[in-house]
């Protein structure tokens, strides 16, 4: 294989690993925002409904980039 092509796929993970955790901090605070309430404080008090919300957002972000990563590597 060339070597070159192994370091531009590796490349492209590391750039998409970095722009999923950026997105997903994005995410958590404009939801923080958006709420009347302060969600890591609800977090730490064991607030199912909020975990389950900030859950399914880290998922839906991290399907999209997975899928983004996946389609850069073909």
């Amino acid at each position: 294989m060339n070597l070159a092509i192994i370091a531009l796929n590796v490349l492209y993970a590391a750039i998409g690993v970095a722009g999923a955790v950026a997105g997903m901090y994005a995410a958590y605070k404009t939801l923080d925002h958006l709420t009347p309430f302060d969600c890591s404080t609800q977090l730490l008090s064991g607030n199912l409904a909020v975990g389950t919300a900030v859950g399914g957002m880290f998922v839906g972000i991290g399907i999209a980039v997975g899928l983004t990563i996946g389609m850069g590597l073909n």
